[in-house]
């Protein structure tokens, strides 16, 4: 097991998780968020910070575990 490689992947995971759970308990905290739905449309704007703040990183973060427990290095 690579110890950065897994710690990159969990803190990943982590603002993933932390990203999904403030975006669905408190909203207005998420500035990015409302900039992108001033931007981008009501829907455009939460597709976009859906994938770019929760969606590549929970991908990311699962791909640095799954290749650490795996004995490769990323980093």
């Amino acid at each position: 097991m690579d110890i950065p490689t897994t710690l990159i992947g969990a803190l990943a995971l982590g603002f993933a998780l932390f990203t999904l759970a403030l975006r669905v308990t408190n909203p207005a905290k998420l500035k990015k968020h409302e900039r992108l739905q001033a931007v981008l449309g009501d829907k455009g704007g939460t597709i976009v910070h859906g994938v770019f703040y929760i969606g590549l990183p929970l991908a990311f973060g699962g791909f640095c575990l799954v290749s650490a427990f795996r004995g490769i290095a990323l980093f």
